[in-house]
Formats: C-alpha cells, sequence, structure tokens
C-alpha cells in the first residue's frame, strides 16, 4: 500500500505542475475521451456516482486517498497490519488513480508533449500499470480507456 502514496506523489505534483490550470478551465466533465466518463462516489459526501469537474474529482481523490492513508497510519508501522477492507479500498484508490492517468493522456497529451514532462509521466504510468497487473489491483475492464497502450507496455514495446 505504500506504493499508492508514491504513485499518488508522482501523479499530483505533474498534475498539479502542468495541467491544473487548463483542466479547470477545458474539463468540464471527468472523462478519457468521449467514451469514457467517470463519476466519483464515496459512500460519504457523493452517496451517488456524481458527475464532478476533472479537476474536483482530482482533488477529491487525492484528500480522500490522504484520509484512507491518515486511518491507516501507514506512516506510522508498515508492518502493522491494515484494517479489514483496506484492500477492497486501496483497489478503489488504484482505480480512481488509473482514470487520473487516463484523463491526463486523452484530454492533455498534447499539452504533455509541448512541456518536458511526456518522458516522466509516461514512466510513471508504465510502473504503475505493471505494478497493478502483477497484484491485480484493477479490473481488465476498468483498464479499456488505455488498452491499446498498456498491450504494449505489457508486451515490452515501450
Amino acid at each position: 500500500i505504500i506504493i499508492i502514496i508514491i504513485i499518488t506523489a508522482a501523479i499530483l505534483t505533474v498534475y498539479r505542475t502542468q495541467h491544473r490550470s487548463s483542466d479547470e478551465e477545458t474539463c468540464l466533465i471527468m472523462s478519457a475521451g468521449s467514451r469514457y466518463q467517470f463519476l466519483w462516489q464515496d459512500g460519504e459526501k457523493y452517496k451517488k456516482p456524481t458527475e464532478l469537474r476533472a479537476s474536483d474529482y482530482i482533488d477529491t481523490l487525492f484528500a480522500h486517498a490522504e484520509r484512507k492513508f491518515d486511518q491507516w497510519k501507514i506512516a506510522e508501522d508498515a508492518t502493522s497490519p491494515l484494517p479489514k477492507g483496506s484492500l477492497r479500498e486501496a483497489k478503489m484508490i488504484y482505480k480512481r488513480l488509473f482514470r487520473v492517468y487516463a484523463h491526463l493522456f486523452h484530454s492533455h497529451f498534447e499539452l504533455i508533449k509541448n512541456t518536458d514532462t511526456e518522458g516522466p509521466l509516461t514512466v510513471c504510468f508504465k510502473r504503475f500499470v505493471l505494478f497493478i497487473k502483477e497484484f491485480n489491483l484493477v479490473k481488465e475492464n476498468e483498464l479499456a480507456p488505455m488498452k491499446e497502450l498498456i498491450a504494449l507496455i505489457v508486451e515490452k514495446k515501450i
């Protein structure tokens, strides 16, 4: 689960430094192209699947993940067992982190290419994909928005 923190920090850094302002202006929904829209539901503030602006979805995800890390007390003792339900919650965080990658690649790839973040973002995504596939953390059908790129990663062509 510690890897979630590292991956979250990498995504957050790229997102906040390069894409936040353009996202607020252009991305009124959290999506990966025209075929995939992502809704937020957490059973707390958002009891039903709710459409959020992409920047709000991403901010809500990072705040949610931070609350979970605090609940799990990861920083205090990495050897302690996690509370019941933690794996299910961690898988949900990974699924949502994947959605952030899918959004960035689908909605902001031209901007990513025009900055110096394409290489680091692609490396982070590759490691993320290999990790989630190795430990079966995100269901295959959830990976559909990026299936072509994922196939290249798995086949070691990237």
